[in-house]
């Protein structure tokens, strides 16, 4: 907490301001110490999760609201996970209040300190698991959505013990995987 204290700065953000957009890579952990932001996916950008967002719901809006963040949550996580450009729009929705860390001085701590590291991660791999529950959640009330598929995914993961997640964080390399292809089959 103290590193992120020294390293890190608070900002205001509006209302309407939206502090990660589509198709960017942050350079910006946020952690949320007061307001509400929502995360939204455009239904014009040419994305799977874009075409599951707009088939729930039959309105015309450009966009879908996702998630809500909200204070202790964090944001901009998802840049020390994945090399991919993000697809989701997070925008405030009241006035709010974060802690911005940049995010070449959180690679860099996340390097040198291993125990650091090992935390960070794990409440990383927490936060999506609980996110994941959210969606599934929010899925689960639609109807024209083939469920299973995820529930299978979670299934999967719901199997492993938090030494089993921090092996893989530890000992895990990022890979880009090619559309189509199949990676687990039975």
């Amino acid at each position: 907490i103290n590193w992120i204290l020294e390293h890190g700065h608070e900002q205001e953000v509006l209302i309407g301001t939206s502090i990660i957009g589509p198709e960017t890579i942050t350079s910006k952990f946020y952690i949320i110490l007061e307001g509400t932001f929502i995360g939204t996916v455009s239904r014009n950008l040419n994305n799977p999760l874009n075409r599951v967002f707009a088939a729930l719901e039959a309105e015309a809006n450009t966009s879908s609201e996702i998630m809500r963040f909200s204070s202790g949550e964090v944001i901009g996580e998802t840049t020390l996970v994945s090399t991919s450009e993000t697809t989701i729009t997070t925008k405030a929705v009241e006035k709010s209040l974060v802690i911005a860390i940049p995010m070449r001085k959180l690679e860099l701590k996340l390097k040198q300190d291993q125990g650091f590291a090992g935390r960070f991660y794990r409440a990383i791999a927490i936060l999506y698991s609980d996110r994941l529950q959210s969606l599934l959640n929010r899925l689960n009330h639609s109807k024209t959505v083939p469920i299973q598929p995820v529930k299978d995914v979670l299934f999967i993961f719901g199997k492993l013990h938090d030494s089993d997640l921090s092996w893989l964080v530890s000992t895990g390399v990022t890979q880009r995987i090619p559309q189509q292809e199949t990676l687990i089959a039975q």
